[in-house]
């Protein structure tokens, strides 16, 4: 008896056992047991015999391996006589092989590239999460971007992030219920972020602390000035000013001035300048006009907005520099940039018109309002706003929200426009230009950081990716 007749006989007593189990009269107890010595001892002797049946079939000769073909099993088998005289119909198997398995693969999404010399550097979501960018600031050593999160906190923690060398970047540690920063300054006495009610101060950049000077102005309750709602560096760097914001009646504001040299000690700012930006809101900062210029909107609040534009040679007394008229009056600043020899602001318009609105300005002190631009959305339905601006390949961009009541689904929707001089604005397919054009957010001279989305207002939904550029 060689092997083959050996396995078959095994076989053989495999279907006997299986024909005894299903006769009828059989005790269902013994039927089992006898099934299961069955299956030991064939389960035995199969381990015995397999290393023997190998070694007698192998072939001295060492060939290459074949791939098998697919195996294709009939869709039905006749009925089969089993020992005992019981009739059963084998089970249908389909015919299938390897090659009929569909395979599925998750590609990952690919981004567009940036235009001119930017690089992507980072779009991580598990360090950034979703959200925006909404400020960075540099000192010698250390970039530190602030931003705010997304509707949901899928990366929880302050929303700052450090780099020492513009490539790596971790996220600072500071109080943990921060939500939102709209900007972040770097000065001699450390770093200053605030916004949307908080008010943070660090040393390195890394590590953050709530900044709180009311028991420093003898007052008898923490948080009495309220929140930092815009940092003032003078232009020669050896003062800072903090603009704080406290609430009051209605939707109206009371603001402060704190002032110091040193970092150390701190006293109040001249009260008339103060007063300036009582129920005024500070949107953006830069260098300009008599030393600083500070765009935004006073008196703020929806009800009654009016676009304005402050200068200071010191960041400590201001003035106002532009009338309340037709140009200005219910309308909004979000953001300024010097492009070449001029100033642009860009921001909304919450009068009839209801559209995109921007600025432009030869020295920061005389504004002047540049036409509207087109769009279909009908002035009683909606309104646009620009948030942010950037310069890139020749044009000046705007990003911002398009709202539309009369839209079915989706009323507000994210929106690019572009100019060549800022005095003539055009609507941009969003899509055209999604992840490609950067808005910087730090600027060296040698090194750029930008960033993407433009702005933290919820229009985009993208994630955060971060731009350098040399």
């Amino acid at each position: 008896m060689n092997i083959d007749d050996l396995i078959r006989g095994y076989a053989n007593e495999l279907r006997s056992a299986h024909a005894r189990q299903v006769a009828p009269g059989l005790d269902p107890r013994k039927t089992r047991r006898n099934w299961v010595v069955v299956l030991g001892a064939a389960a035995v002797v199969l381990l015995l015999i397999t290393p023997v049946a190998l070694l007698l079939r192998s072939d001295p000769e060492v060939r290459p391996a074949q791939q098998p073909a697919p195996t294709t099993v009939p869709a039905s088998l006749p009925e089969t006589t089993l020992p005992g005289g019981t009739t059963a119909m084998l089970a249908e198997v389909p015919a299938t092989s390897l090659a009929d398995v569909p395979t599925t693969v998750v590609a990952k999404p690919t981004l567009p590239e940036p235009v001119g010399d930017w690089e992507r550097i980072s779009t991580d979501p598990r360090l950034f999460g979703p959200g925006a960018i909404t400020g960075g600031a540099n000192d010698d050593a250390r970039i530190v971007l602030a931003g705010c999160e997304g509707f949901v906190r899928d990366a929880p923690g302050l929303p700052i992030w450090w780099s020492d060398d513009a490539l790596t970047w971790q996220r600072a540690e500071g109080p943990d219920d921060v939500e939102c920063l709209t900007f972040v300054e770097a000065t001699p006495f450390g770093f200053f972020a605030g916004g949307a009610g908080s008010s943070l101060w660090s040393a390195d950049g890394v590590q953050w602390e709530s900044l709180d000077l009311a028991d420093g102005f003898g007052l008898e309750e923490p948080g009495q000035l309220g929140w930092v709602q815009a940092v003032f560096l003078s232009p020669t760097d050896d003062r800072v000013t903090l603009l704080y914001s406290r609430a009051s009646f209605g939707e109206s504001t009371v603001a402060t001035l704190a002032t110091t040299t040193d970092g150390e000690i701190w006293s109040l700012g001249p009260a008339e300048s103060a007063a300036l930006f009582d129920t005024s809101d500070v949107e953006d900062v830069i260098e300009g006009g008599d030393g600083l210029l500070a765009v935004g909107q006073s008196p703020g609040g929806q009800s009654v907005p009016t676009a304005a534009v402050f200068t200071s040679v010191d960041g400590l007394s201001w003035r106002r520099v532009t009338p309340q008229n037709v140009d200005f009056d219910e309308k909004v600043m979000r953001s300024v940039l010097r492009v070449g020899d001029q100033f642009v602001a860009v921001g909304g318009d919450y009068s009839d018109t209801r559209l995109m609105t921007a600025w432009t300005s030869p020295d920061g002190i005389t504004w002047t309002r540049s036409p509207r631009p087109d769009d279909p959305v009908a002035a009683e339905f909606g309104s646009m706003t620009a948030e942010a601006i950037t310069t890139e390949g020749g044009k000046i961009w705007a990003a911002g929200r398009d709202f539309d009541a009369a839209r079915d689904k989706e009323q507000t929707l994210p929106a690019i426009w572009s100019s060549e001089d800022g005095r003539l604005w055009s609507r941009v397919d969003i899509e055209e230009v999604r992840g490609t054009i950067p808005f910087t957010v730090v600027d060296t001279g040698d090194l750029r950081i930008g960033v993407w989305p433009p702005t933290p207002r919820g229009e985009f939904d993208d994630a955060i990716q971060i731009f350098r550029a040399n």
